[in-house]
């Protein structure tokens, strides 16, 4: 028996299921909690430059030029409770002076969380504070803020606030709501393509050396291996999803 050959082609299968099982282990046993935002900005109203002085927009009683809506979103991305005995300090969005016309409005995943938003107004920025009970894994909600001058929100912004066990909360940018995945497209992603070309390489130089060698033992190792990879790699894109699932019903 030459071992040799067999340790060549066996040592990516022992990585492959390494790699699978160090996945589920630290999804069971690795407890974290990771609360994450992120933000969509649109412009509702606008009063263009050549509209006549007579015309006047208004909003609640307030005279306007612009209105803008932004689409704040808040969850636990991390798959250990945030109960509201860890926040220390009360988590608050700076939107800089943007104006703000009215109270935000909550949409929550369930209203078992109790999430609530007011604005908090002060003389350097208008920010919006976050309360709720506690936050399971994907659990938050949507805060709509109506305001009348566009905010300075970027991925680099630093939202106040005190959370036990969290270090940063992290911003995912954009927001996207969540779509369900096309298993077609993510197959013609260059990743997976290249997952593909080198899986065909190596799976058939595996058959020719098996056959070559006589050992059909290494022949099912090496298609078992494949397929599992194949697999794993599949879960992986398919909860690519920088949202959860309750996001879909967000109109923005």
């Amino acid at each position: 028996m030459d071992w040799g050959l067999i340790s060549v082609i066996l040592w990516p299968i022992g990585v492959i299921v390494a790699g699978v099982v160090g996945y589920f282990i630290s999804q069971r046993f690795y407890k974290r909690r990771q609360p994450v935002w992120a933000y969509y900005m649109k412009k509702i109203i606008e009063r263009g430059g050549d509209a006549p002085s007579e015309l006047v927009v208004t909003f609640g009683g307030r005279s306007v030029n612009t209105v803008y809506r932004t689409t704040l979103v808040f969850f636990n991305k991390g798959n250990d409770t945030i109960d509201s005995i860890h926040v220390k300090r009360k988590v608050t969005i700076p939107l800089g002076q943007v104006g703000l016309l009215r109270e935000p409005t909550v949409k929550s995943n369930c209203d078992a969380i109790e999430f609530s938003a007011r604005k908090v107004l002060s003389q350097s920025s208008e920010s919006i504070e976050l309360d709720f009970s506690f936050l399971d894994q994907d659990d938050g909600a949507a805060i709509e803020v109506i305001h009348e001058r566009p905010h300075a929100l970027n991925k680099q912004t630093v939202i106040p606030g005190v959370i036990e066990g969290v270090k940063k909360m992290v911003c995912l940018g954009q927001f996207v709501p969540y779509k369900r995945p096309d298993l077609v497209a993510k197959l013609k992603t260059p990743g997976s393509r290249l997952v593909i070309i080198l899986g065909s390489i190596y799976f058939g130089f595996s058959i020719y050396a098996g056959v070559r060698a006589k050992s059909y033992t290494i022949v099912a190792f090496v298609a078992g291996a494949i397929v599992l990879f194949c697999l794993f790699w599949l879960l992986i894109q398919l909860r690519q999803n920088k949202f959860p699932k309750w996001t879909s019903d967000i109109e923005l």
